[in-house]
């Protein structure tokens, strides 16, 4: 095959297989750093927080710290779902009011 058809190709798969290198080397990094300690206190009050959001906060602000905490979902059938959930460093963030859904347009006062 000429250059000129598989050049372009084969700089392509070079550039994403160096990507994928650089990429191997951050998550060895990464699985080779020391684990933080967990503190029992932060976690007790990680704890307060989401049982507060998810008993009396709003829709939006329950979805978006599900989504934050579920890592993926498991389903094998109907009685075997599984979730695995995943512990964030940082803090959820939930939104604290979210804007009313009047369309694409503000609505215009009277």
């Amino acid at each position: 095959m000429p250059e000129a058809e598989c050049g372009p190709r084969t700089k392509k798969l070079s550039d994403k297989l160096s990507a994928l290198q650089r990429r191997r080397t951050e998550v060895a990094d990464a699985i080779s750093a020391p684990a933080t300690a967990i503190n029992i206190e932060q976690v007790d009050a990680l704890r307060a927080r989401l049982n507060a959001v998810l008993i009396s906060g709003s829709p939006e602000q329950t979805r978006t710290v599900l989504r934050a905490l579920i890592h993926e979902v498991r389903v094998e059938n109907r009685k075997h779902v599984y979730p695995v959930f995943r512990v964030p460093a940082d803090p959820v963030r939930t939104l604290a009011g979210v804007a009313v859904p009047t369309g694409f347009e503000p609505v215009s006062p009277p």
